[in-house]
């Protein structure tokens, strides 16, 4: 366990560097954290490696105070993998505005039942999700990508830059806005192919006051859906996000896949814009 914690006061936390010219192993319970519990600066965390495998571990960074939370920075020249249950998370439970997750792997992110989260549960801000790898982004067994706010608070963006492909399989990408805060927005990119299956999803949903965040997917290729959804939904007094949902082909939208922008409530629900290029295929969706 490696710990910067800021004890209430004003004095700001330190940073924390870790750089391996090989490989970075963390598991069985394994954390790297920083706080502040009150008004200082928690500090930043920046992890370099030429790979980082994460099985049961965690990165994490949490302002408790009026102070803000530190940024999280994780750069591999090759593979960035996470697996059973780890985490890297940013954190903001009062006034303090959560610190930022960049996640930059030279080739491949792996992500198997772990999670990238940034919330927002008072009046602070949630941190920005950035995410980018060289080839591809595979995301399996409950893998999340997740910013939400729960207060006042606006929740963070996330955005998704996959390189060649995306994957997703029982995984979700999410902006959720439960208070008066607004939701973030989702930007996911991808040169090549983007591959949804067995319940996987991308959604922005409003359920107070606050405005659900837009939704943008482009690809430079194919889009295929398998009993997988992106959705924008508001159910409370705010408003849904937009969608838009651009591909060179979306020929297998199969087995009640959908794109969908839904008002449950008082709010206005969005625009839904999808360009298929040459070809749409719908079955049983």
């Amino acid at each position: 366990m490696i710990t910067n914690q800021l004890e209430v006061g004003s004095g700001n936390g330190g940073d924390i560097y870790i750089t391996a010219s090989e490989s970075v192993a963390m598991n069985s319970g394994s954390s790297i954290s920083a706080s502040s519990l009150g008004a200082g600066l928690a500090g930043d965390i920046s992890v370099t490696g030429s790979t980082l495998d994460m099985s049961d571990s965690s990165i994490t960074s949490q302002a408790e105070g009026s102070g803000n939370g530190g940024n999280i920075a994780v750069t591999t020249d090759s593979t960035l993998s996470m697996d059973n249950g780890s985490s890297i998370s940013v954190s903001s439970l009062s006034d303090g505005n959560a610190g930022n997750i960049s996640a930059n792997a030279g080739s491949s992110l792996d992500m198997d039942s772990s999670s990238m989260t940034s919330q927002a549960e008072g009046a602070g801000d949630g941190g920005e999700i950035s995410v980018a790898a060289a080839t591809t982004v595979n995301m399996a067994n409950d893998a999340s990508i997740s910013a939400s706010s729960l207060g006042d608070g606006t929740a963070g963006n996330i955005t998704v830059d996959a390189g060649n492909s995306l994957d997703i399989n029982s995984s979700s990408i999410t902006s959720r806005a439960e208070g008066a805060g607004n939701g973030g927005l989702i930007s996911v990119a991808v040169a090549d192919s983007i591959d949804m299956s067995s319940n996987s999803s991308i959604s922005a949903s409003s359920l107070g006051d606050g405005t659900a965040g837009n939704i943008s997917v482009d690809t430079g290729n194919t889009l295929d859906m398998n009993s997988s959804s992106i959705t924008s939904k508001a159910e409370g007094a705010g408003d849904g996000g937009d969608i838009t949902v651009t591909a060179s082909s979306a020929d297998n939208i199969a087995n009640n896949a959908n794109i969908s922008a839904r008002s449950l409530g008082d709010g206005n629900a969005g625009t839904m814009s999808l360009d298929a290029g040459s070809t749409l295929g719908m079955n049983s969706s």
